[in-house]
């Protein structure tokens, strides 16, 4: 028979401190789902009008707009450079890019599960005669709602938050990155707006996490503030 644990022995594991929490934790997956707009169903009006919108924007399509469309494609958070200058690289910003490395694996579950859910497939596989695929390395996968565009959009909230003057810009750099997915026959125009919306709605919670609000303090303190006073002198 196991004796008993002696008294001094738990109260000395009640004093411990708490263990750290190093997570961004989110709410759960359905939590997104339910706030997320619903995709479009196959057939509807909304549908249609997503197929339309598609077929009359690659019809502005030239050499350099194909060009453009795969050069985004590779999205991190360096292709902000095209705003920041050519400073704005993983040498100079390593903490930058483990931060926001692990702020694009944060958008994974919930953008995976909504896309499951809705099931939607990508234009160019659903009306191969109407959409082209412009892309050199098509992704399979479905298409509600855009993770590209989750991930930009998110990566311009949080780059907003540390270079403020800036945040309009960053925003319509992310605005570029969705549009160029529809552009290439990869994403509806409702797959941006969904993206949009879940990209919007993680930002939203992972502000009200105490680890993460932590680390964008102290990324903002080690690589933006102190680069920017660096700068003056």
């Amino acid at each position: 028979m196991t004796s008993l644990r002696p008294l001094w022995f738990l109260l000395a594991l009640a004093l411990l401190p708490a263990a750290a929490d190093n997570t961004w934790k989110l709410p759960a997956n359905e939590f997104f789902l339910e706030r997320v707009p619903p995709a479009p169903k196959t057939g509807s009006p909304e549908d249609q009008s997503d197929l339309t919108y598609s077929v009359a924007i690659q019809a502005t399509m030239s050499d350099a707009l194909i060009a453009e469309v795969n050069r985004l494609a590779d999205f991190y958070v360096f292709t902000f450079a095209e705003k920041l200058g050519p400073e704005f690289n993983p040498e100079t910003y390593p903490k930058t890019a483990k931060f926001f490395k692990k702020l694009l694996e944060t958008t994974e579950a919930p953008k995976d599960y909504i896309k499951d859910h809705y099931a939607r497939k990508r234009p160019y596989l659903a009306h191969p005669k109407l959409v082209k695929n412009f892309f050199a390395e098509p992704h399979g996968g479905y298409s509600y709602p855009s993770g590209h565009t989750t991930r930009s959009w998110a990566t311009a909230l949080v780059l907003g938050e540390l270079k403020p003057e800036m945040k309009d810009i960053f925003m319509l750099q992310a605005i570029k990155i969705g549009n160029s997915r529809i552009l290439g026959g990869m994403h509806y125009q409702s797959d941006i707006i969904g993206g949009r919306a879940l990209g919007q709605l993680v930002v939203d919670e992972l502000m009200k996490n105490k680890k993460f609000l932590k680390d964008l303090a102290e990324l903002k303190k080690d690589e933006w503030t102190a680069k920017k006073e660096k700068a003056k002198k």
